[in-house]
């Protein structure tokens, strides 16, 4: 935007003042009071820094209609339906299963900066050769807890198995329940293929999609990505990102 987040705050406060001034006929101090100035001195002031001239002035002058123009976020704005890199969603139930992993803390931004999921998922891959029971070695899932897309998630590299024994050390078991999901499909080599941009589609399942929904997220478990053998490095990977819903 180009402006701190104090500044943008000062002129959408002004902008509306400019509005009011236009288009009523309150008096120039409700109108101060109303948009966050305590004093006649400090809102001219700011007001004719912002427009040139002070606020009387300005309600007997001038009939443009201010806007500040909006911030142009992409996902927030783009019909994602028209996205290439993202597909979906569609609505499938799935049965329960069990997988062994092992669990590791992070975070988007670290996550961003030191790929500590990449590091803790090849970890495990290294490890996978002591887990017993595999259903499917060329399936592995990915799943996060704690998190509704804030900063701070654990996550859980994991492989499904048949039934478990001998759980290796260092790894954890877990039995996701059975649930509706909401499907959602990223091919990276559509898009940038970066980790930011996966986290751009996160932001907008979680913040955009799923309010408007008619969903609700099911409680421990925030997602889980599935990678088969569409998943081969970051840029040329297709991922199935599992929403559990109610």
């Amino acid at each position: 935007m180009g402006h701190s987040v104090m500044q943008y705050i000062r002129k959408r406060r002004l902008l509306h003042a400019a509005n009011e001034l236009k288009s009523t006929k309150k008096k120039v101090m409700d109108i101060a009071y109303d948009f966050g100035f305590n004093s006649h001195v400090s809102f001219t002031r700011a007001f004719k820094s912002e427009y040139g001239s002070a606020p009387d002035d300005f309600r007997k002058n001038n009939k443009e209609e201010f806007k500040i123009k909006k911030v142009k976020i992409k996902c927030i704005e783009t019909d994602f339906k028209e996205i290439e890199f993202l597909e979906g969603p569609k609505i499938v139930y799935k049965d329960s299963f069990t997988v062994v992993g092992m669990s590791t803390k992070s975070g988007f931004n670290d996550n961003v900066r030191n790929k500590s999921i990449e590091i803790a998922f090849n970890n495990f891959l290294n490890s996978l050769d002591k887990v017993k029971n595999i259903k499917n070695i060329g399936t592995r899932y990915g799943i996060a807890f704690d998190t509704d897309y804030s900063e701070n998630f654990s996550y859980l590299a994991c492989i499904k198995v048949e039934k478990v024994e001998d759980i290796p050390a260092g790894m954890v078991k877990m039995t996701i329940p059975q649930s509706k999901y909401a499907v959602f499909t990223y091919t990276a080599n559509k898009g940038s293929g970066t980790l930011k941009e996966y986290y751009q589609i996160l932001y907008y399942i979680y913040i955009i999609w799923l309010p408007q929904s008619g969903y609700e997220l099911v409680k421990d478990i925030a997602m889980i990505e599935l990678l088969d053998e569409r998943c081969t490095i970051w840029d040329n990977r297709e991922v199935d990102i599992y929403i559990p819903i109610l």
